[in-house]
C-alpha cells in the first residue's frame, strides 16, 4: 500500500467524528461496552486505545462505576500511542486518587486539567488500589475494539484482546510513569478494563 493511500485512509478514519462540543463528555474507546465484569487486579495499569479526530482541550477525565467497592480508588491518565502500544510519559491526567466506593457513580479528576491534545491515537489508563469495583468496561467486539490489542490466534476462534495492561503500583506517581519499553499483556473483556471519558473544556 502506498504512503499516500495510507494517509488517505487515516484521514478518512479520523473524519468519523464531527468535532468535540465544550462542556460535554466523550468516551475514550471504540466499540461496545458492558458492566458485567469487575476489574481483575490491583496495582495493574489497564489501557485502551482511542482516536482523537480533532484537536481538543481536556478539562477532566472520568470513569463510570457500576458497583463500587469500599475504600477503592483509581488514578486516571492518557498516553500517546507508540507503534501499537502506549509510550512515554502521560500527556494528561492526575496523580490524585479518586474514590470508587459508591455504586452508580461517575468519579472524575478534580480541577481543570487544561491540556490540549492534537489528533491521533492515544491510550487511556486506569490503576486501582485497595479494592476492585465494577466499571463500565470494554466488551468483545470483533469488528471494533478487537483491533486494540490483537490476539495470539485468528480472532474468529478466540476472544480478541480488547485492551492491554502492565504492572504499576497504584501508590506511585502515574504522571511520572514512563511506558517506553514497558511489557504489556493483552486482555479480553473478562479483565473488566474500564472505559474512560474526557470532559471537553468549555
Amino acid at each position: 500500500m502506498s504512503y499516500l493511500l495510507q494517509v488517505g485512509l487515516s484521514r478518512t478514519l479520523l473524519s468519523r467524528s464531527p468535532g468535540y462540543v465544550p462542556a460535554l463528555w466523550y468516551p475514550l474507546a471504540d466499540g461496545t461496552t458492558a458492566s458485567s465484569n469487575a476489574v481483575s487486579a490491583l496495582d495493574t495499569l489497564y489501557l485502551t486505545s482511542f482516536t482523537l479526530a480533532h484537536p481538543v482541550t481536556v478539562e477532566a477525565l472520568g470513569i463510570r462505576i457500576i458497583t463500587g467497592a469500599a475504600s477503592s480508588t483509581v488514578k486516571l491518565a492518557v498516553w500517546r500511542n507508540a507503534r501499537g502500544r502506549p509510550g512515554g510519559l502521560a500527556v494528561v491526567g492526575q496523580n490524585t486518587a479518586i474514590s470508587c466506593a459508591s455504586s452508580n457513580s461517575s468519579p472524575a479528576t478534580t480541577g481543570d486539567l487544561n491540556t490540549r491534545l492534537g489528533p491521533g491515537e492515544y491510550w487511556a489508563g486506569a490503576v486501582f488500589a485497595a479494592a476492585l469495583p465494577t466499571a463500565q468496561h470494554l466488551a468483545a467486539n470483533l469488528t471494533q475494539n478487537g483491533r486494540i490489542g490483537g490476539a495470539a490466534v485468528i480472532n474468529a476462534t478466540q476472544s480478541p484482546h480488547v485492551s492491554v495492561s502492565t504492572p504499576f503500583v497504584a501508590s506511585g506517581d502515574i504522571m511520572a510513569l514512563d511506558l517506553t519499553g514497558a511489557t504489556f499483556t493483552g486482555l479480553t473483556l473478562t479483565a473488566g478494563t474500564p472505559v474512560l471519558s474526557m470532559l471537553v473544556k468549555a
